[in-house]
């Protein structure tokens, strides 16, 4: 599977509406995106985590957020 971003369309995609494509507000204001960086799972490690945050900074995100639980239960038994 190739990594999200990998095509040229999709990098054409997003520079195109990015900050200063046509339309973009003028005024200062603009809207942020950023994406959220994986805290457990196989892609949860220093090297991986580092690799998809530079890989999203190419792609013009400005930043990335992690989960701020300490800790995650393997299994939650409420239906809630």
């Amino acid at each position: 599977m190739e990594p999200v971003g990998s095509r040229p369309e999709e990098v054409r995609h997003h520079q195109q509406v990015g900050a200063g494509a046509p339309g973009h507000p003028e005024d200062g204001t603009q809207m942020r995106f950023g994406f959220p960086l994986p805290t457990r799972g196989p892609l949860a490690g220093p090297e991986s985590m580092g690799l998809i945050a530079r890989r999203g900074e190419e792609l013009g995100f400005e930043f990335v957020s992690v989960s701020d639980h300490v800790v995650i239960p393997r299994t939650i038994r409420s239906d809630y």
